[in-house]
Order: structure tokens, then C-alpha cells, then sequence
């Protein structure tokens, strides 16, 4: 059985084949796996009996709603051109409505992420508003240039006319950027306005807090900032797109990141052990004890910043 020659040569086809869909493909088989991550820790977050207000307890279901959405329709995408269209001619330009439509969804988890780091923030400053200020608006931006870039692309359908608005992508990918940067620093500046307060034990917990701060937002900057980097760098090719649709489950991953490490971050303040607890927990023993506490003035203070940082 003779099968039928694509429509350029294969030679050509598979080069332009694999510096666009083909880095997609690798893209997309990474950001799956980040999606099952999230799905994973939105699992272990609903399985523990949590005291979170009822938007944050509603904040995991919606992120990994808005991922599972934004993952069906890159795997779609990526099957319509690598499948249903090999070897046609202009597999290299076309424009696949999912592909876009799936970067509504991919803003819409960026915003999540960056409000509730917001809110965290907010909270941790005691009800401020001029971090909110600055963050609120800018996050709405970057959303309003995600929405109006993939809309216009819709339209046009062009992928010449694509190359027009590359500023809406840096633009973009600028403000989350900053917004990441932001919001790093802006938390380690404010636990380390309390760090000299307190006992060795709590300034353990704070320097926990930074860390996990620091790690959960360098990963979605560097990212961010190499999609920016080969979109300048490398336009006709799609190896930005494969740092790009990594973004949104990463942020999925920051959030929930931040949401399941509260009691690992807890226990640098304490002198039990969380797993022990838990073991001891599984074989229905109850177990109370008390350990010397030293009565200081900061005891009250301690408990304060427990609640408003984590």
C-alpha cells in the first residue's frame, strides 16, 4: 500500500516541522507533566481540613479547572497540525484557533496567581493598600493584553499580521516580570522588617518563608524572561511558545506550592515533627502533651505574624 508524498519535500517539511510545531509538541509534553503536578497538589489540599476562608478554599479548584481546560486545548491543537495536517504546505504558518484560545486560559491563571500573592501580601501588611495598588492594576493590564492579543490573532487569522503586534508580548510578559519580581521582593522585605524581633525559632520559620518565596517565584520569571528573549531572538520559530505554555502550570504549582507548605514552614517554629503527628494520627492515638514555653512579650507578636504570613 503506497502512501501519498507530502505536498513539499520531506526534507524541507520535517526542518520547518521542527522549529515550530515540533518544539510546541516538546512543550506541551512538559507542561503535561507540570499539570499533573498541580492536579496532585490541589489533590493533597482538599484531603487536609483547612481553616482557609472560602475563596481561598475555592482558589485550587478554579486553577486546576482553568489548567485542565488550557492543557485539552494545546493537545488539540498540537494533534491538527502534527496529525490531521502533516506534510501539508503551510503547516509551518498556520493558525490554530485552539493554540490561542488556549492563552485566555493561561492569563486567566497568571491573574490568580498574581492577585493571590497579592492578597497574601495585603494580608501580611496588615490590611495596606499600597502594594495592592500598584499590583491590582498591573495584573489587570497584563490580562487585558493577553485577552486583546489572542482575540486580534482570532480575527485576522494571519500569521503575518502576528508579527505586528509582538509588542503586546513583550508587554505582557514584561508586567508579569515585574509583577513577579515584585512580589518577591516585596515579601522579603517585609519578613525582614520582623526578623530581628523574634526568637531563633521563628526567625527559622521566616528564613523557610524566604526561601520557599524566592524558589516559587524565579521559576516562572526565568521563564517568562526566555519567552521574551526568543521572541526577539528567534520570531519565526515557535521556541518561545515552548517556554511560554510553561508558564501557566508553573504559576498552578507557585500557588499551591505556597498553600501546602504552610505546615512544613510551621514546624521551623515548633519542636515536634509534623510527620510523627500525622503517623500517630493514622493509628487513632491521641496524644497530648506540653513542653516548656518561655512567657516573653514577643509570644503574642509570634502568633500574629504566623497568621498573616502563612
Amino acid at each position: 500500500m503506497s502512501m501519498t508524498p507530502p505536498s513539499i519535500p520531506f526534507v524541507v517539511f520535517d526542518s520547518l516541522l521542527a522549529e515550530t510545531y515540533g518544539v510546541l509538541f516538546a512543550g506541551v509534553f512538559v507542561s503535561c507533566v507540570l499539570f499533573g503536578v498541580v492536579a496532585l497538589q490541589v489533590f493533597l489540599y482538599y484531603t487536609k481540613k483547612g481553616t482557609d476562608p472560602i475563596v481561598m478554599r475555592t482558589l485550587p479548584g478554579f486553577l486546576i479547572t482553568m489548567e485542565f481546560i488550557h492543557q485539552f486545548l494545546l493537545c488539540v491543537a498540537v494533534y491538527k497540525v502534527v496529525i490531521n495536517n502533516f506534510g501539508s504546505e503551510g503547516v509551518a504558518t498556520l493558525i490554530v484557533p485552539e493554540l490561542f484560545i488556549a492563552s485566555f486560559f493561561q492569563g486567566f491563571c497568571a491573574t490568580s496567581a498574581h492577585l493571590f500573592y497579592t492578597y497574601r501580601i495585603w494580608k501580611f501588611n496588615k490590611g495596606n493598600w499600597f502594594v495592592p495598588c500598584i499590583t491590582i492594576p498591573l495584573t489587570l493590564t497584563q490580562l487585558g493584553f493577553t485577552c486583546a492579543n489572542n482575540a486580534l490573532t482570532l480575527i485576522h487569522r494571519d500569521i503575518a499580521y502576528l508579527h505586528t503586534i509582538t509588542w503586546t508580548v513583550y508587554a505582557t510578559h514584561g508586567v508579569n516580570v515585574f509583577l513577579d519580581i515584585f512580589f518577591v521582593t516585596a515579601m522579603v522585605l517585609l519578613l525582614s522588617k520582623e526578623k530581628d524581633v523574634f526568637a531563633a525559632q521563628t526567625q527559622s520559620m521566616i528564613r523557610r518563608l524566604n526561601m520557599m518565596i524566592i524558589n516559587t517565584g524565579l521559576i516562572t520569571t526565568i521563564s517568562t524572561i526566555l519567552t521574551i528573549i526568543f521572541v526577539g531572538v528567534q520570531p519565526a520559530t515557535f521556541t518561545y511558545a515552548f517556554f511560554n505554555i510553561l508558564v501557566s502550570p508553573l504559576y498552578g504549582n507557585s500557588v499551591m506550592a505556597n498553600l501546602n507548605s504552610r505546615e512544613y514552614v510551621r514546624a521551623a517554629g515548633s519542636d515536634y515533627n509534623v510527620t510523627s503527628s500525622i503517623e500517630l494520627r493514622n493509628v487513632r492515638f491521641t496524644l497530648s502533651y506540653s513542653k516548656p514555653i518561655l512567657i516573653t512579650p514577643s509570644l503574642g507578636l509570634m502568633s500574629d505574624l504566623w497568621d498573616r504570613a502563612l
